[in-house]
């Protein structure tokens, strides 16, 4: 009954944060990111009182419990040093761990570019399946080429009479080279068209591209390609 006393409410408040992340709506998003922060160190909490009231010697479990606790903020606190300090990214220790090959470089003004002159061969996978760490249900493996500067062109381009500007949509994520958008719309006019779009960019980042990189090759049209799910999410990120 102890166990149910302190355990029972925690259970209670992950299923109303399951029931409340299913509703369709701004206030609902916002209740269940709070929800699921307070949660945590309630659970954690639940868990501590529940374990030291079962304990025949409940004073040493809470001084047990104590010890514990604090090792796990200090290691919290270590690990948020480092990334403040910029010592370690975190989030590319875990793809390396995952054995994602990574692609991106930093850039002073787009913040991340991709590697240029470099060629991937491999088994794709979508945005589900990275962020849920599925294994790529595409069997088949795509072709992806980046020039010198980085940009989704097979070919060294000078001179572009399009250029498409835009995020993963343009750039042609999950796709080979020759099922690109651009490649498509070069064979179809027969004039030169450069691909300068990148997975992750937001409009502020893609306005950056358009006066740098897409200006230098004279275009007579760029067009510029806009997600409404994310890319000022993106920009918010870049600022």
């Amino acid at each position: 009954m102890r166990v149910v006393m302190w355990l029972g409410p925690a259970v209670l408040l992950w299923v109303l944060l399951a029931i409340l992340a299913r509703v369709p709506s701004t206030w609902a998003a916002t209740a269940t990111s709070a929800l699921f922060i307070a949660a945590l160190p309630l659970t954690y909490l639940a868990a501590v009182g529940a374990v030291v009231h079962t304990r025949a010697r409940p004073r040493v479990a809470v001084m047990r419990a104590v010890a514990l606790t604090l090792g796990l903020l200090l290691a919290l606190a270590m690990l948020e040093l480092a990334a403040a300090a910029r010592i370690v990214h975190w989030d590319l220790i875990a793809r390396v761990l995952r054995g994602e090959e990574q692609h991106y470089v930093p850039d002073p003004d787009l913040g991340f570019r991709h590697t240029p002159s470099i060629r991937e061969i491999a088994r794709q996978r979508s945005d589900v399946e990275e962020a849920w760490g599925l294994p790529a249900s595409r069997l088949d493996r795509t072709t992806s080429t980046f020039d010198r500067r980085g940009y989704r062109n097979p070919i060294e381009i000078q001179r572009a009479d399009i250029v498409v500007i835009g995020d993963s949509y343009a750039e042609g994520d999950y796709v080979s080279d020759d099922e690109v958008a651009s490649r498509l719309l070069q064979a179809r006019l027969g004039r030169p068209v450069a691909n300068l779009g990148v997975a992750g960019y937001g409009t502020a980042q893609e306005l950056v591209v358009l006066k740098g990189d897409a200006m230098a090759l004279a275009p007579h049209v760029v067009m510029w390609f806009f997600f409404e799910g994310n890319d000022l999410y993106n920009d918010h990120y870049f600022d």
